[in-house]
Parts: C-alpha cells; structure tokens; sequence
C-alpha cells in the first residue's frame, strides 16, 4: 500500500474513531510529504479541521522503534508543530501510527489546563467517547 492510501486510510479510521465525520470524507484531499528525519522518517499530511480551527498532521513510520524510542520523537514533532501554527489557528493535533497493519494510534494535543497530554485510540476514550486521563495512560510532557 502506498504512504497516501495509509495515510488516508488512517485520517478516515481516526475520523471514525474520534467522532469527526469531516475526516471520513471520500473526496478528501490530502497531500502526502516524507520527512526525512536522520532517525525517523515519517510521512506525513495535514488537515485543516475548520470547526474548531486546528491543524491535525497525521503522521506513520514504515519501521518504527520501540515506543519507548519514539515518545520523546513524538513531542518534538508536536511542539514544531504547534510553534508552526500557533500564529494562525487555535490549536494543534498530532496523530501518529507506526504502521500500516495496526489499526491503533497515538495522538499528541495540549489540553484545556494547557498540559501536552499523550493518548492511546484505544485507550484514550471509555464507551461513552470521552477522555478520561485515568483510563487513557496521559503522559505529561513526554514523562510517565
């Protein structure tokens, strides 16, 4: 599969999981750019989510290391992005997948106290849909 139809595939899955019918859009354009980070290349694509005035940048690595490895790569891409943005929209969103056969993600955002919480699709969201920082395993500022 090439890094746009992962790429798409994981902003529609995250769009459906999250609740944002916006991001499970057919006609959605994205355009698809490799980083080339010394350590991690990643691809990625952002998205405006006009609604709320943030910048989502949806992001996947081929050959992830361990998780351990990429959190403290996770909040150096977030807080780039958010010093890119921060002039122009109300916030920023961070989504990372480390492949394209795991349907799981992570996202990075700063939240409504103004910490940068770390979140698991999995775990993140109890049945009802909301976030609970108990039962998601927040990780604050790149620290358990």
């Amino acid at each position: 599969m090439s890094a746009k139809e992962t790429l798409t595939d994981f902003v529609r899955h995250a769009g459906e999981t999250l609740g944002f019918e916006e991001l499970e859009d057919p006609d959605l354009d994205m355009e698809v750019e490799r980083v080339e980070d010394a350590e991690y290349p990643v691809y990625c694509t952002d998205i405006l989510r006009e609604e709320t005035n943030e910048v989502y940048r949806f992001c996947f690595m081929e050959s992830p290391p361990s998780l351990g490895e990429l959190i403290p790569f996770f909040f150096e891409q977030y807080r780039e992005l958010e010093a890119e943005t921060q002039e122009d929209y109300d916030g920023a969103v961070l989504f990372m997948k480390s492949s394209d056969e795991d349907e799981d993600f992570w996202y990075i955002y700063r939240t409504e106290t103004g910490e940068v919480g770390l979140f698991h699709s999995d775990f993140s969201l109890d049945e009802e849909g909301d976030d609970d920082e108990d039962s998601g395993g927040f990780v604050e500022n790149g620290k358990e």
